[in-house]
């Protein structure tokens, strides 16, 4: 039985070159998809990929922040993929720092999803709460936003 040899340096910086030019990876991710490769060598080069700043977990977080912004995703499940993604506690904590809701914009998620919802249903109610803590938010939060969504929506009548 062949046992398989482990990858040379330049077939490791190959890999994780043609890996980083598909889209961006956390440096736990990195070092995972690379696991053909002597363990030194590999983090040696996830050292250099790094002083190049090819690699940056800075920078997967912020796109991760943006990408969470954009989809209306609160800090919560923010936080959850920041974690899957294998980025430091410290990171972590302060990319949720940066995290703002008015960026993140759930009201207009409410207004999309329950346009002409009746403020006195609770089932309604209850059905908006579940859509927004799955979403990411805190049970406070998703209470916060649902009784603004209706005063915002009952003034503008």
């Amino acid at each position: 039985m062949m046992t398989s040899r482990p990858l040379s340096s330049e077939a490791l910086r190959a890999r994780a070159l043609a890996l980083l030019a598909g889209r961006e990876l956390s440096r736990q991710e990195l070092e995972q998809k690379l696991q053909g490769g002597e363990p030194e060598l590999v983090q040696a080069l996830l050292d250099q990929l790094q002083q190049c700043a090819w690699q940056d977990d800075k920078r997967v977080a912020e796109l991760e922040l943006r990408a969470a912004q954009q989809r209306g995703h609160g800090p919560l499940r923010l936080r959850q993929r920041l974690q899957q993604r294998g980025l430091a506690a410290e990171l972590i904590s302060a990319t949720l720092a940066a995290w703002d809701m008015e960026s993140a914009d759930p009201r207009a998620l409410l207004r999309a999803r329950f346009a002409g919802v009746d403020a006195h249903d609770v089932r309604e109610r209850a059905r908006m709460m579940r859509f927004l803590q799955y979403r990411g938010y805190s049970q406070g939060q998703a209470h916060a936003l649902v009784r603004s969504f209706f005063l915002v929506d009952d003034s503008s009548s």
